[in-house]
């Protein structure tokens, strides 16, 4: 075989390959999806993360992972946050266009919202009961409002919206804190305080008139 012939069949094997590879990595997206949809949130997660060791970059599959992570249970649940945020970061990033042909790009916005709110509310669920939980309960119910305001621009009228709304609310009266006020609106001026009156001291009465006498500041 010839010099030609060889490097015509080693070009032919690695365009095969590479095809081949390709290939490979739409199956375990496709795969990952139907687990997903499935709602085989264990099963989809090798799949997930295999695909991701190739294709780092893809909010789609960052998305579902933080997804499946989420409806895993508590231990995952910062790891949910953090492919939840990587997801939204390269959808931005990307120039806003849906990675996931069954979602809009404005769906996929609020979706990614939405998730982190969720698992901001599991957090909560799981620490409202504990003790001497209360500082991480209000900071999760903080980031909850932050990522509903977000998902609220993007779609007033979504029923996951009205439900996360209402779950503040039960938060906020369980707890007993008051709602935040508006930034937008004015801060009220605080009512000025009448100036308070001096109490008269009785020794006033019985002085006399004039200067006060000098004590000897050696005697008491």
């Amino acid at each position: 075989m010839t010099t030609t012939k060889i490097t015509r069949v080693l070009l032919a094997a690695a365009i095969c390959a590479a095809v081949a590879g390709c290939g490979e990595e739409e199956d375990l997206f496709d795969r990952a999806e139907y687990l997903m949809l499935e709602a085989r949130w264990n099963e989809a997660t090798p799949v997930l993360r295999q695909y991701l060791r190739e294709n780092p970059g893809d909010p789609g599959a960052h998305f579902y992972l933080g997804r499946a992570y989420l409806l895993s249970g508590l231990p995952l649940l910062l790891h949910a946050e953090g492919e939840l945020k990587t997801a939204r970061h390269l959808f931005e990033g990307q120039g806003g266009e849906s990675p996931i042909e069954r979602f809009s790009d404005t769906y996929f916005e609020l979706i990614c919202h939405l998730e982190l709110a969720k698992v901001y509310m599991r957090i909560i669920v799981q620490l409202i009961d504990q003790p001497y939980n209360d500082h991480f309960t209000r900071t999760a119910l903080e980031r909850i409002e932050r990522e509903l305001e977000a998902a609220r621009r993007i779609d007033p009228d979504s029923p996951d919206v009205e439900m996360l709304a209402d779950f503040v609310d039960e938060v906020r009266e369980t707890l007993d804190i008051e709602d935040r006020p508006d930034p937008d609106l004015p801060r009220q001026p605080e009512p000025l305080q009448p100036p308070r009156e001096r109490i008269p001291d009785p020794e006033d009465r019985q002085r006399p008139p004039g200067p006060s006498p000098r004590r000897d500041p050696l005697t008491v």
